[in-house]
């Protein structure tokens, strides 16, 4: 059995973020000590918690999963200085420049060789250390599993070094969110086939029948589990159009979240997996 769990989605703003916030607060809820690790986070908003420098997200996270925040969270954060470039920094140290392919994919593997060593040493050593501190670890990858192969490290490399059960996530607010699954689980990396246990949409609105009707498809199609659909949070209604679903941080939010993602997600596979029944240790 193992002590981690990770998201990965078929782009930015899968929800991948919404379903780690979400499962991290229902397993606290249920008395389990639980951290959230983003390996390399892409960001331009960032904000200091316990003396350290943090992506807001993984403040978020962590607030979700009431757990203190230590270095190893989000050991490797990149603050973006527009689209194409951003500022590398390793255990709130900075480093090189790095090039930024879209927008939360690091052309990490295209820094000097011993940076990128470095960087690879830091994240496996902060996964081994969270795991050690905690009980459980919800583990988020950054943008897409397959632009980048072997060579990107969010995804690829945190889930060969963890050997961890994945999910995937497609929000179907986005559009064409069916095409990128099926292209995303099609392209998904040999090595870790595997590992994916599932897929998941994310913000399903008043097309839940057909969004789920569409996924039992795409199921038997692929042979890849449909966990669920997450359904669209009327929390967030007023959030302006192309900001993110993650700018909000309250007590209330991360209750709502994980009761919908209780009642929405596969969450006994889930807990299964991670070696809980019911909140106790199998």
């Amino acid at each position: 059995m193992t002590k981690a769990i990770m998201f990965q989605g078929v782009s930015a703003n899968a929800g991948k973020t919404v379903f780690t916030r979400s499962l991290v607060r229902l397993i606290s809820n249920l008395g389990i000590k639980v951290a959230p690790f983003k390996p390399v986070s892409v960001g331009d908003k960032f904000e200091t918690k316990n003396d350290l420098v943090l992506d807001f997200r993984i403040r978020i996270l962590l607030e979700a999963a009431r757990s203190v925040p230590t270095i190893h969270n989000a050991p490797v954060q990149i603050i973006k200085q527009n689209n194409n470039t951003g500022r590398l920094f390793i255990e709130q140290e900075e480093k090189d420049a790095v090039e930024i392919y879209s927008k939360d994919i690091a052309l990490l593997h295209k820094l000097p060789s011993e940076t990128f060593d470095l960087i690879k040493s830091v994240i496996l050593n902060s996964y081994q250390s969270l795991l050690a501190e905690n009980d459980i670890v919800v583990i988020e990858g950054a943008g897409s599993p397959v632009d980048l192969g072997e060579r990107d490290i969010p995804n690829y490399y945190t889930a060969c070094i963890s050997n961890t059960p994945i999910i995937l996530v497609g929000s179907v607010s986005s559009g064409g969110v069916f095409a990128s699954l099926h292209g995303t689980l099609l392209n998904f990396p040999k090595k870790l086939k595997k590992n994916l246990i599932g897929f998941a949409l994310n913000d399903v609105g008043f097309g839940r029948e057909l969004a789920e009707n569409q996924a039992k498809k795409l199921e038997e199609l692929t042979g890849v589990k449909f966990l669920g659909s997450f359904p669209h949070c009327s929390i967030y209604d007023e959030i302006p159009i192309g900001k993110s679903s993650s700018l909000n941080s309250t007590e209330e939010e991360y209750e709502y979240l994980s009761k919908n993602f209780e009642e929405s997600i596969d969450t006994e596979l889930i807990f299964n997996l991670i070696n809980l029944t019911k909140g106790v240790r199998v």
